[in-house]
């Protein structure tokens, strides 16, 4: 028995040491750059246009980017690209014939005349929009109606259009 007494008192001395002693903390002191004065960032400042005599007023409209007519890519075609190129050529074929009956009609249609590259773009957004929508035998349908539609329609139909 004396053995575990031995252990008991050994564990007892030990529990009575403290583990750490913490010594007091010294009083804080405020750091040097709180003492120094602040000063908002500067301020970038942007001319405006009264004060530039060569800046216009208004942005002009920026160009439209160029495209040529090729179908654009969409993640599952309708038909082969050949097929595609053809039906939109058919397209922007309708749309310039319309265009043009516009140029030679009233000139109080003079302000809704499509560019080249507007028609293109035009072309573009409607097989793209058909592309993506349809599948092939639809898309070659809906198409189809497209440009016959296009060809039927009178002035007044096309600019509702």
């Amino acid at each position: 028995m004396p053995l575990k007494d031995q252990r008991s008192q050994g564990k007892a001395e030990s529990s009575n040491v403290p583990a750490k002693v913490s010594q007091p903390k010294p009083p804080s002191t405020t750091p040097a750059s709180s003492q120094r004065p602040v000063s908002p960032p500067s301020r970038k400042v942007k001319p405006n246009a009264a004060s530039t005599v060569d800046s216009p007023k208004t942005k002009p409209p920026e160009p439209l980017k160029v495209e040529s007519l090729v179908p654009r890519p969409v993640p599952q075609a309708p038909d082969l690209l050949k097929k595609r190129l053809v039906i939109l050529q058919g397209l922007h074929q309708q749309l310039t014939t319309q265009n043009k009956k516009i140029i030679a009609g009233d000139s109080k249609w003079k302000s809704v005349i499509l560019t080249d590259q507007e028609l293109a773009r035009f072309a573009l957004d409607e097989e793209e929009e058909a592309a993506r929508k349809y599948e092939s035998e639809i898309y070659r349908n809906h198409i189809t109606q497209q440009i016959f539609k296009i060809k039927k329609m009178s002035e007044e139909e096309w600019l509702a259009f």
